[in-house]
């Protein structure tokens, strides 16, 4: 545009605002293309510490480029499954559950030191028996310490059998216990439903992001592909006489707008796929991501008891 203005200028067939107006676009389109690759390299330098590729263990990760481009294919949503994958999945929900249960496990225990405690008591051993007694004395059992051993054969044992009964009276340290553990099972209780209803609403925005997404992909086409037109056919009435340059800067910059929210249209419907399958639980398992366990040969065996 701007070796076209100067041309006709230098013709006369425009007046020499005609540069002033073409030098100002171009200055203003250098500024925003060097704000734009900084933007770039900013991005790359963050995608290239949050993955952390560094199998060489040297003073910053390996650079990450980027091979696939943004998809603009719809995903099938399935609210319904969603959830349930987001219920089954999620490790918060999982640890959630296992919190309950082991406040469940606590007040139920703790109920059980309020009732009447009976224990049936058995007991049966051997005894050893050898000494000596006074002098002039009888002594069936003569001997010593290893006698006593050696008659360890059961000719001498001994037996008991008992029940004991234990009723508590007032139990006020039982009752409270009992209270504070009802009362830290409601609460984690409530926790877990407060979580619950955030993962709900994580799927649902998620889903709704990724419909309305993939729509503004569309509609930001069909503006594109129209900007585009719309600039072709005002590039041929400038041709013409019917317009001024003023008026063609005027529509590059919409065309330049309407790219640019196709491109934003289409990051953001990535994102929300992602963040849908990150409210899923399944964010790691759609990129066939693995996390290895720990190495139980790697275990000391001291750290296993």
């Amino acid at each position: 545009m701007l070796k076209n203005a100067e041309a006709r200028v230098k013709v006369g067939q425009f007046a020499a605002v005609a540069v002033i107006e073409a030098r100002a676009e171009k200055a203003r389109r250098e500024e925003q293309l060097i704000v734009a690759r900084n933007n770039l390299d900013l991005a790359g330098a963050k995608l290239r510490l949050t993955i952390n590729l560094n199998p060489n263990r040297t003073l910053l990760p390996r650079r990450v480029e980027t091979l696939d481009a943004p998809s603009v294919m719809e995903i099938p949503t399935d609210r319904q499954m969603s959830l349930a994958q987001a219920v089954q999945q999620r490790p918060e929900i999982q640890a959630m559950a296992l919190n309950v249960r082991n406040k469940e496990l606590n007040l139920r225990f703790a109920e059980n030191q309020l009732l009447p405690r009976l224990d049936f008591r058995v007991s049966a051993g051997l005894t050893g028996i050898a000494g000596e007694l006074k002098p002039g004395a009888v002594n069936p059992l003569p001997g010593g310490y290893g006698t006593s051993l050696e008659r360890l054969g059961g000719d001498f044992y001994n037996y008991s059998i008992g029940i004991v009964l234990q009723v508590p009276l007032g139990n006020g340290q039982a009752q409270s216990k009992h209270s504070q553990a009802r009362i830290e099972l409601e609460q984690e209780r409530a926790r877990q439903r407060e979580l619950a209803n955030q993962v709900i609403l994580e799927v649902e925005k998620s889903l709704g992001d990724v419909n309305s997404g993939y729509k503004r992909i569309q509609t930001s086409q069909q503006g594109k592909i129209l900007a585009e037109e719309n600039l072709r056919l005002q590039e041929k009435r400038f041709q013409v006489g019917l317009i001024t340059q003023k008026d063609v800067i005027d529509f590059q910059s919409r065309l330049i707008d309407a790219r640019g929210a196709e491109l934003r249209a289409v990051t953001d419907y990535n994102n929300a796929i992602a963040k849908l399958k990150l409210a899923e639980g399944t964010l790691l398992e759609s990129y066939h991501v693995k996390i290895e366990g720990v190495n139980k040969d790697a275990i000391p065996w001291w750290a296993k008891f």
